[in-house]
């Protein structure tokens, strides 16, 4: 499986240039790319989620814990954060009160990815500062979608 997906993202790096476009999966996006930035400790969830952005044009990198995350978010400067809330070490609703509160990062927008919390905890995710919500197992037309409805628009579409 591990191959077939490496193979698919490199025929989609090949579209894309085709297209005119630089996909930049797995390195911090030019500006010529929107930038993703994924925060996801489950090596194959992030893989996946990388996957179809990438498939979809953006540019996209990867954070296995919160900490390095907010480090990632300070240099990189994405246009999003894809962020789980079920992380080693900080949880992610740890990140985004950090986020929210670092003048550093004033219009981050950060879609939480979880398949916990959903339901009774909606509030407490929103309270603590999520742009948006978005369940396990994701969907890429969910997440998509989602980003674009927060302005960041992929160009493939």
């Amino acid at each position: 499986m591990a191959e077939s997906l490496l193979f698919d993202m490199q025929e989609i790096e090949t579209q894309n240039t085709a297209a005119g476009l630089q996909p930049e999966v797995g390195r911090v996006g030019d500006g010529k790319l929107p930038h993703i930035l994924v925060v996801e400790d489950e090596r194959h969830i992030a893989r996946l989620i990388e996957y179809f952005l990438a498939k979809a044009g953006y540019s996209v990198s990867t954070s296995e814990t919160a900490e390095i995350g907010l480090e990632s978010a300070k240099q990189q400067k994405p246009d999003a954060v894809i962020l789980d809330l079920t992380l080693p070490g900080m949880s992610g609703l740890d990140f985004l009160g950090v986020v929210r509160k670092d003048p550093a990062l004033p219009d981050l927008k950060v879609i939480v990815v979880t398949a916990h919390w959903f339901g009774t905890g909606d509030q407490t995710i929103k309270d603590a500062g999520a742009d948006a919500l978005c369940s396990k197992p994701v969907s890429p037309t969910n997440l998509i979608k989602t980003l674009s409805d927060l302005g960041v628009f992929p160009p493939n579409n």
